[in-house]
């Protein structure tokens, strides 16, 4: 009798498993099923959310929003969720902008920040930003050096010299890309960090800005900041 049960058995284990949730095909850029953050809906997770392949096998978590050939990468702070970037990413993807918030992955941030690129770029989005708040700021400096074709600019907010394994301060040495530093005069030891890192920077089209005020990361964007960063976008 148990020999006549085997054949049996297997046979009900291959019909349940016919019977179970189908995987999807493997992609270079899979989706989440559930929404990757709060502020992320259902609908906006099936249209636009994804998984960025990053060095070493690590993944990270983003969000691409609206259409165009000029793509923004949005780089957060370490104590927060590419939510912190969402209201900005909604209005500058209404304003033509292809825009791509994420959340870090396993590797150092300056790597996530690059595979940010590669998918704007793949697709369509020639023209590549990046603009990173705090340690955002560090990771987007380091990858625009890093980035092959060269991006098109980009603005570190309250960005720290070095963090999470990320050296900037070194990497600006040799950064010839336009960039705009924005941190509070108040802010230390940010504030500090802008004028060291301004001032190793070699690129021909840099400027700093030290504004009146304590705030830090994407607390710094009012509606003049926001003004400021259109125009440097638009400039280049």
């Amino acid at each position: 009798m148990r020999a006549a049960l085997v054949p049996v058995a297997i046979a009900l284990a291959l019909v349940a498993g016919c019977g179970g949730p189908s995987v999807p095909a493997a992609t270079g850029s899979p989706r989440a099923v559930e929404p990757v953050a709060p502020c992320v809906t259902a609908d906006e997770q099936r249209a636009d959310g994804l998984r960025l392949a990053v060095a070493g096998s690590a993944t990270a978590d983003a969000l691409v929003l609206g259409s165009g050939s000029t793509g923004l990468v949005l780089a957060n702070q370490s104590d927060t969720d590419l939510c912190d970037w969402k209201p900005l990413a909604d209005e500058w993807s209404q304003r033509g902008y292809r825009v791509l918030i994420f959340n870090y992955s396993s590797r150092p941030p300056d790597q996530d920040v690059l595979a940010a690129v590669a998918e704007l770029r793949r697709r369509g989005s020639g023209r590549v930003f990046l603009i990173g708040a705090s340690m955002g700021g560090t990771a987007v400096l380091a990858a625009a050096v890093k980035a092959r074709p060269p991006v098109a600019g980009v603005i570190s907010l309250s960005g720290p010299a070095a963090f999470a394994g990320v050296d900037a301060g070194t990497a600006v040495r040799t950064l010839t890309v336009p960039v705009l530093f924005l941190v509070g005069e108040q802010d230390e030891p940010f504030a500090g960090d802008a004028k060291t890192l301004y001032a190793a920077c070699p690129a021909k089209d840099k400027k700093l800005e030290l504004l009146p005020t304590a705030a830090h990361g994407t607390a710094l964007i009012d509606e003049r900041i926001d003004g400021r960063i259109q125009t440097f976008l638009t400039r280049h």
